[in-house]
């Protein structure tokens, strides 16, 4: 019988509310977290299950990280006392802390919680998942996401980092609808859904566990309905899945040769298995060789199932070009706020008008006359 992962998605802030809702069809175990009550019905109007919130009067961070935190902060020892959470917690290997960089409650709460939990829980695998924002958003979402970031990386354990601008979609629905189903679907691969049984080499949920354990980026990606009749004659399956990169809603991976961990899950009809190399070559060459490789290879014999390969690499560094593009976003803003006309129309216009009235020296350089006005006198004025 295929032994699956204890996997669970905390949920913080709206982003990561949704996110939960969207795995509960999946039975994989949720919980939530937010500051806003308002956020909290409008997802509860569509899914059931426990939305954790503060003592007093829920009415959010408004994108204030600082805010989140104090929040947090006041309600801390009540929530993690709760059945609840308690409950969602203690069965589980692996904690996901699913969130918005660019927002108030997630971005400023989730890496908290996942230092909290992984002191508090050292037996069990706390990962945060980050979803950053398009590079047309504020300023503000920008800055939050670049202290999100610099707190994960000084957490110095496992993270998943999705990406709003990789979407490809164009309506905001559409963005985020693919995001938090891609969220969903990397959990249950962690999970173990894909690895079917096999006498060819597995990830065992122990080897999945140390695949994902070390501190670093890890990055997923997967390839489902592979068909030889659809395939090149000097093509591989390797090809195939990096001319998908980019389809990828993950953060792209620096080419900084750095990947500490790799693995692969492959299920595969026999007419396929001539296009596949367990090395990944091309991979290795543009990311890097691994220093430790876990094998998943099963023969698919059903003919309703799709031919998949799943490749999983871990121990990666902070992406710096995605954070390029951030700082990039920022100093454009920034340089568009300090520009200033050198001259204002309104000004000679105003001259003129005064010259016109013949009001030129009224009231203007005399100080002993401004010192006389009272607040009535300046409104009588309009």
């Amino acid at each position: 019988m295929q032994q699956l992962l204890k996997v669970g998605i905390f949920g913080i802030g709206n982003m990561g509310n949704v996110t939960a809702a969207v795995a509960l069809p999946n039975k994989i175990p949720v919980l939530g977290f937010n500051s806003s009550e308002a956020d909290i019905d409008a997802v509860k109007s569509t899914a059931a299950f426990e939305i954790l919130h503060p003592d007093v009067e829920a009415t959010g961070a408004g994108k204030d990280r600082t805010r989140a935190k104090d929040i947090m902060k006041g309600c801390l020892r009540s929530i993690m006392e709760q059945e609840p959470f308690l409950d969602f917690v203690t069965e589980l290997d692996v904690v996901f802390v699913v969130s918005s960089t660019g927002g108030g409650t997630g971005s400023g709460i989730s890496p908290m919680m996942a230092e909290i939990l992984r002191f508090k829980y050292p037996n069990k695998i706390i990962i945060p998942v980050g979803v950053l924002p398009t590079r047309g958003e504020s300023v503000g979402a920008q800055r939050n996401s670049i202290e999100y970031l610099t707190e994960i990386e000084r957490l110095n354990i496992p993270y998943m980092l999705f990406d709003n601008d990789n979407s490809g979609k164009e309506s905001t629905k559409d963005i985020y609808d693919q995001v938090n189903n891609d969220v969903v679907e990397a959990v249950r691969i962690i999970r173990g859904d894909y690895s079917n049984l096999s006498k060819y080499g597995m990830i065992d949920t122990e080897d999945m566990k140390k695949l994902i354990s070390l501190p670093g980026m890890i990055h997923i990606h997967a390839l489902h309905g592979i068909y030889a009749e659809k395939m090149d004659s000097d093509q591989t399956i390797e090809d195939l899945m990096i001319n998908s990169l980019k389809e990828n809603t993950m953060v792209t991976m620096d080419r900084d040769k750095i990947v500490k961990r790799r693995g692969y899950i492959a299920n595969l009809s026999e007419d396929i298995q001539p296009y596949f190399r367990k090395e990944f070559p091309k991979f290795t060459e543009q990311f890097g060789e691994p220093v430790e490789v876990f094998d998943h290879y099963s023969v698919n014999l059903d003919d309703e199932k799709m031919n998949s390969v799943i490749l999983i690499n871990s121990g990666l560094s902070m992406p710096e070009n995605r954070l390029k593009v951030i700082q990039h976003r920022i100093e454009e803003v920034e340089e568009a706020l300090s520009k200033k006309k050198e001259s204002s129309i309104l000004n000679s216009l105003a001259d003129k008008v005064e010259r016109y009235d013949g009001t030129t020296n009224r009231a203007r350089g005399n100080e002993s006359a401004l010192a006389g006005l009272d607040l009535d006198s300046i409104l009588d004025k309009y």
